[in-house]
């Protein structure tokens, strides 16, 4: 297990508490400290005390691309699975993943889960996450990440190493974020993907989640997906469909984070790079704010009638109590 982790603190120890309880207990827990001047590495100190699985990696600030790497290249086992920093995982995420992997025909390249959007107390927020491509999705990786975020993948150790691993130099054009795209697309050129239909990874989204600087975001997904487009020309209708479906997933990112001037700049871009998309967005958008409105007056209701939402690992948000209670206290709630 890989975490790359960057002034971590607020939710280190949450997500290497989730990591502790997997219920698939060969693991290595390599936690690359990236620079960070709170206290990630005292945290991480605490659980390496506790578990031996748990290692600390320590590097000065080169991005995220460069300590997965870091972690990569000292990694034992077989397998990779990497991790953010204040992303969870159900405790049976590895498990379900190593057992889909062993009754996978053919040759696998990555095992992906299906996520659930948390907030930052680890409620989930969101779980529309359903894709279930599989065998052959290259054509499908150029409309987007299908993996969904850089949490939910399980891949084979030589695999990542023979695609050269994480980009490093988006770190130095300041436009991280895409990252696991350009690794996962690259495996998707020469290997099969294998899909786990449950939401056992929550992809945590804040007011600091990286994610959310969309125009670095998107300046990120430009440079990946250039490069694959050259790579594979004759898919350029689906690298084309790709960037509209970016556009229009930051702008509204960008809406439900209260940013209408860079939800605008996303717009105009889209009204620029493809003008025919542009205008069914602006028909699709009032739908889809009325959806959410609708989806968030039921949600109110029922937090009034039944309690808050469902925490993603419940009992797993308590603070910074770093005593950790056993597979069994974060096994997900019946709803």
């Amino acid at each position: 297990m890989i975490v790359p982790a960057y002034n971590a603190a607020a939710f280190l120890n949450e997500t290497l508490r989730s990591i502790r309880a997997q219920t698939y207990r060969a693991l290595e827990i390599i936690v690359v400290d990236d620079g960070s001047t709170d206290s990630t590495a005292a945290i991480v100190q605490r659980h390496a005390a506790e578990d031996s699985r748990v290692r600390l990696v320590q590097q000065l600030n080169q991005g995220v691309g460069a300590a997965r790497n870091a972690g990569i290249r000292r990694a034992n086992g077989r397998y990779i699975a990497p991790v953010d920093a204040d992303d969870l995982w159900r405790p049976r995420k590895i498990e379900r993943q190593m057992a889909a992997l062993a009754a996978a025909p053919g040759d696998v390249g990555l095992v992906y889960t299906w996520f659930a959007i948390i907030d930052e107390r680890g409620r989930v927020t969101n779980t529309r996450s359903r894709p279930r491509a599989e065998g052959d999705v290259l054509e499908r990786m150029c409309l987007g990440n299908l993996a969904g975020n850089a949490s939910s993948a399980l891949m084979p150790k030589d695999v990542v190493l023979a695609m050269g691993g994480y980009d490093e130099n988006l770190h130095s054009q300041d436009a991280q974020g895409c990252e696991d795209l350009k690794l996962y697309w690259r495996i998707a050129e020469v290997h099969d993907f294998v899909c786990v239909p449950e939401h056992l990874t929550g992809y945590r989204i804040g007011r600091d989640n990286m994610s959310n600087d969309f125009q670095r975001m998107l300046r990120s997904f430009d440079i990946v997906m250039s490069a694959c487009r050259e790579r594979r020309p004759e898919l350029a209708r689906q690298f084309h469909r790709g960037r509209v479906e970016t556009l229009r997933w930051l702008a509204i990112r960008a809406l439900r984070a209260k940013a209408p001037v860079i939800a605008w700049r996303l717009l105009r871009e889209m009204w620029r790079y493809d003008c025919g998309a542009f205008l069914v967005s602006l028909v699709r958008l009032p739908i889809h704010f009325s959806r959410v409105t609708a989806e968030t007056q039921v949600k109110a209701l029922k937090a009034r009638l039944y309690g808050p939402p469902e925490d993603f690992l419940p009992g797993a948000a308590a603070g910074n109590d770093d005593r950790l209670s056993g597979p069994e206290a974060l096994e997900p709630r019946p709803r």
